[in-house]
This record gives structure tokens, sequence and C-alpha cells, in this order.
């Protein structure tokens, strides 16, 4: 019920088994009980709260970074909770690498996953689409299509973006996500070095971050990865 092998989207659509794709809809549809996810609210207070999300300075002087157009890399690692971590838990000693990054960088703290599933988190990520259980928002283009992610406004500032998974890009329309929001290259599976040894869902980390700063050092600056 999804295909992603073209950048025109309409190219994609036509190529979606209809018939399937309505039923395999409804079915998610009707398992989904969404009402019990959303509680009633009355519509002034919902304006009100809205109003009050979007109600912080816009403009300030306080700045992180030493550049205007810094290079942009987010690892999404799944599974992986606070408790393991030895910075953010008694787990000491369990994560030297990633502690490192956080002496060194910005560590946040009070981030919390909203959502399970991959393909929910990624149009969080990278569209601020709020997360919704058992919902996937990625596997409902007329509705994707319309959020923007954040790669667009890269782009506009001369970016480049691409994004690479170690799996099969099919699992709940991702791939399909990705390309319809303008990421220049999308890679899964497929597209990694023939004769690399993989598990049973998808390549190895250890050869997915070499493939991945492989990526990277060859990359004309500045990027999203």
């Amino acid at each position: 019920d999804s295909a992603y092998f073209a950048s025109n989207h309409v190219a994609n659509d036509l190529s979606v088994n209809s018939a399937y794709y309505f039923g395999n809809s409804y079915l998610l549809y009707s398992r989904a009980e969404i009402d019990d996810w959303m509680p009633d609210i009355d519509p002034k207070r919902a304006k009100l709260l809205v109003e009050e999300l979007y109600d912080y300075p816009k403009e300030h002087n306080v700045k992180i970074l030493k550049t205007d157009r810094p290079n942009i890399v987010f690892v999404i690692m799944e599974s992986w909770a606070a408790e393991a971590i030895g910075c953010l838990s008694e787990t000491k000693g369990a994560t030297p690498y990633f502690d490192d990054l956080s002496k060194e960088g910005i560590l946040f703290t009070n981030l919390y996953a909203t959502s399970s599933t991959s393909e929910i988190g990624n149009s969080s990520i990278f569209s601020g689409n709020p997360a919704i259980p058992e919902i996937s928002i990625s596997l409902q283009p007329e509705k994707h299509r319309k959020l923007r992610s954040m790669n667009q406004d890269f782009q506009d500032w001369g970016y480049s973006s691409y994004y690479m998974f170690s799996g099969d890009l099919k699992y709940g329309n991702i791939g399909g996500y990705f390309m319809d929001h303008g990421f220049q290259d999308v890679i899964d599976e497929k597209d990694f070095p023939s004769g690399i040894e993989r598990g049973k869902l998808n390549y190895y980390d250890e050869d997915l971050y070499k493939v991945f700063l492989q990526r990277m050092n060859s990359t004309k600056e500045p990027f999203m990865h």
C-alpha cells in the first residue's frame, strides 16, 4: 500500500494497489480507538492552550553554537531508554562514548518519547507532529504531505539532506514520508555495500555507522543527515 521509487509523489500514488490501500487503511482506522487517547476539551479552552504554547519571545541574543551554518546530524536510536545511559542514570560506565559527547555538547534531560514505533517517531522528530499511540501519519500520505519537515527549511538555507536506514524503509511508509518531504537521498538496506553481514531485521549498527561516516565525509557542507 505504499511506493516511493520516485521523487514525484504522483507517480508513486499511481503505483499503489488502491483496493489493498483502502482495505488496509480501513483496518487501521477500525483498530485504532483514537477517542480513548484524546480528552474532551472545550474549544475555547483549546484555543487558549494553543495560544499559550506559541506565546514566547521570538527574538533573543543567546547563542549556543559558534557558526550560523553548522552541519546537523541526527542519530536516531530505538529502544534506548534513559535508564541504560550512564550520564542519565545509575548505570554508570555503560555508555562511555555517549557520556563523552554529553560533556562536549549540550545534553537535554527533559525530553520524553510520546510514542513507541519508528514510523511515528520520525514524523514527530522531523515535522514536529505530535505522536499519537497506534496512529502513524506516515501511512497517510494525503495528511503527512501537508506537514512541513525541518529539512525543507534547511534546504532554503543551502543545506543538502539525506536519510539512511539499515533496514527496509517500506515499513510504516517511512521512505515515502522522507521522499515526499524533499530529502535529496533516501537510503535503506538495498543500497548498502554487498558482503556485509546482517541481522534478522537489518544490518548491524557497527557497519551502519561506517557507511554513515563515509557518506558524511564525502558530502559538501552544510548538510543535514
